[in-house]
């Protein structure tokens, strides 16, 4: 894993990136550590938990601390745009999905 995160460190690509695929990796690891399976015996159906625990958890950084706020999936009145859900954006599953398979290969 530290070779991955060095190759990506010394890459074209932004520091974020780099930390954002840190963390997704640290997420593929935890599912791992509560499955009981080694990173290089991991197959699709573990992948599959991970997408399934993304799809169905709620993220963290999507915690509301003002009881005023917005609820999750409404219309926000003042902006007009729609409030984040609970759970995993689709676009995020994906980002944490690319880190894994770039890991694996």
């Amino acid at each position: 894993m530290t070779r991955y995160l060095r190759d990506l460190a010394l890459s074209d690509m932004s520091p974020l990136t780099s930390r954002s695929y840190g963390y997704d990796l640290l997420r593929w690891f935890r599912v791992l550590w509560e499955l009981e399976v080694d990173w290089e015996r991991a197959t699709g159906s573990e992948v599959d938990v991970l997408v399934g625990w993304m799809k169905t958890a709620r993220n963290p950084q999507r915690r509301r601390t003002r009881p005023a706020g917005t609820a999750p999936g409404t219309v926000n009145l003042r902006t007009g745009k729609p409030a984040l859900a609970e759970g995993y954006a689709p676009r995020t599953i994906n980002h944490c999905l690319t880190a894994v398979y770039g890991f694996s290969a």
